[in-house]
């Protein structure tokens, strides 16, 4: 349907013109109509923010805003007592936390046959996946761990002294990026992987430290 809408409004473009050039503008013309859709379909989107939050992209430092478009490549710096929300192609919507670092390494194609990868450097996130979601398209890796999209709901925080993975809905498995070993966490347990050592067994967090995560988490 996309395609078809897009093939008319170049044909339109081009009867206002006259001449031997005229399919070489219709080129053109469909080339310009396809492109912002090519770049929205793999990219992330601003959706709300409140306090500073920087984009390293391309050598140079941007301001994000809502709306603002993150693409593969680019890194996301939030400032303290900064949040932000990010909603990206393939159904994951990210918060992210103050004093945080999220890299982007690539993301999932339209037909899915690329996983998307986020990874985080420091701080903390939440992911969560839409129930139409590809769970085998999503990876969130760090420092020490990888953990791999079988959730619906998950925090993760990064911290010198290694990673912890927290699981609200669903389940999800966690990788030593240096032993291989793994955990696979259900509801209401976490894990922790430091530096060099497999993830803990599943632990039942407690009250605190979950509502802690979830606070700094919540969407701006």
């Amino acid at each position: 349907m996309q395609s078809r809408t897009l093939i008319r409004d170049g044909r339109e473009c081009c009867r206002r013109l006259r001449g031997a050039a005229m399919l070489a503008v219709f080129v053109t013309c469909v080339a310009a109509f396809s492109a912002p859709a090519q770049q929205h379909g793999e990219s992330c989107t601003v959706m709300r923010q409140t306090g500073p939050v920087t984009i390293l992209r391309g050598g140079r430092d941007d301001r994000s805003t809502i709306g603002t478009v993150i693409s593969a490549d680019d890194q996301i710096v939030t400032g303290r007592n900064a949040r932000l929300r990010l909603n990206c192609s393939g159904g994951i919507d990210a918060t992210i936390g103050a004093n945080s670092s999220l890299s982007v390494q690539q993301l999932t194609e339209a037909d899915q046959s690329r996983k998307a990868v986020l990874v985080l450097l420091e701080g903390i996130l939440r992911i969560t996946l839409a129930p139409s979601a590809n769970r085998n398209s999503f990876e969130l890796r760090t420092p020490t761990a990888v953990a791999a999209a079988r959730s619906t709901i998950w925090t993760t925080e990064v911290l010198p002294a290694g990673t912890s993975v927290f699981v609200v809905e669903g389940t999800v498995s966690v990788n030593s990026r240096q032993s291989g070993a793994s955990v696979l966490l259900e509801p209401g347990f976490g894990t922790d992987v430091a530096p060099n050592a497999a993830p803990t067994q599943p632990v039942r967090w407690g009250q605190a430290r979950v509502e802690s995560a979830l606070r700094r988490t919540e969407a701006p």
